[in-house]
């Protein structure tokens, strides 16, 4: 039978499709790990069943899955500062370093984005990620003269409007505008991504953003993968 990194690589390679993680489950299962085979089979079930929440099928995976979630001791091989979390399980405002694991793998990341620039090439290359979420950056507003322009994100300085500046007191206005400034700017290197133009919703800001993430991570680990060995080729030199 294929051999579990195959098989993560094609998980990796097919994050819609079941078929790799069934198959996955099944390496697991005839290599000592029937609990975290069973969790993915679990997670699939109920994924399947979410029209049908509430009905005895749906109630049973949930039951199961919150056996094995607490048998597996939650451990997902996450980098540090970051921990896993069950689809239904509530998260904070502002609450960073979160995995939600679906479908048996890690599939929305919530951080801040230093640790997403820090970990998320890693996260990448080893979980079929489809959503990020930067809970420390949000979309600069519409323009008050023009609000049918949409939301945007910007890799410079965001404008500030006047009247907000005069509702702060002058001790709080420079921290605050530091502060409000930063959160709408994204670095270039994720902004290339496809996060340009302006967006009806903070919905569909927060969705490009998030497939900006994920491709900015994807290339930065194929980078590092050929930096790594021109480095090697560079060590060994000439035979």
């Amino acid at each position: 039978m294929t051999d579990g990194p195959a098989l993560l690589a094609a998980i990796l390679a097919n994050p819609d499709e079941d078929t790799p993680r069934l198959m996955y489950a099944d390496w697991l299962d005839e290599n000592g790990q029937p609990e975290r085979a069973e969790f993915i089979r679990v997670q699939i079930e109920k994924y399947s069943l979410q029209s049908e929440q509430g009905s005895p099928e749906w109630c049973r995976s949930f039951q199961r899955e919150e056996e094995l979630w607490q048998a597996l001791g939650k451990s997902f091989d996450l980098p540090p500062r970051f921990h896993s979390r069950l689809p239904w399980e509530k998260c904070e405002d502002g609450e960073s370093g979160i995995c939600v694991i679906s479908r048996g793998f890690p599939a929305t990341v919530a951080c801040s984005l230093l640790d997403w620039l820090a970990q998320g090439p890693e996260i990448v290359t080893r979980h079929p990620v489809e959503t990020v979420r930067l809970t420390d950056r949000e979309p600069d507003l519409p323009p008050i003269s023009s609000p049918d322009l949409g939301f945007r994100w910007v890799w410079a300085a965001a404008e500030v409007r006047l009247s907000e500046v005069r509702a702060r007191t002058a001790a709080t206005q420079a921290s605050w505008l530091r502060e409000r400034r930063e959160r709408r700017r994204i670095p270039l290197a994720i902004y290339r991504h496809g996060c340009s133009g302006r967006f009806a919703t903070t919905e569909a800001a927060n969705a490009v953003l998030s497939r900006g993430c994920i491709a900015w991570a994807k290339a930065e680990a194929a980078a590092n993968v050929m930096e790594t060995i021109l480095n090697h080729r560079r060590k060994d030199g000439p035979k």
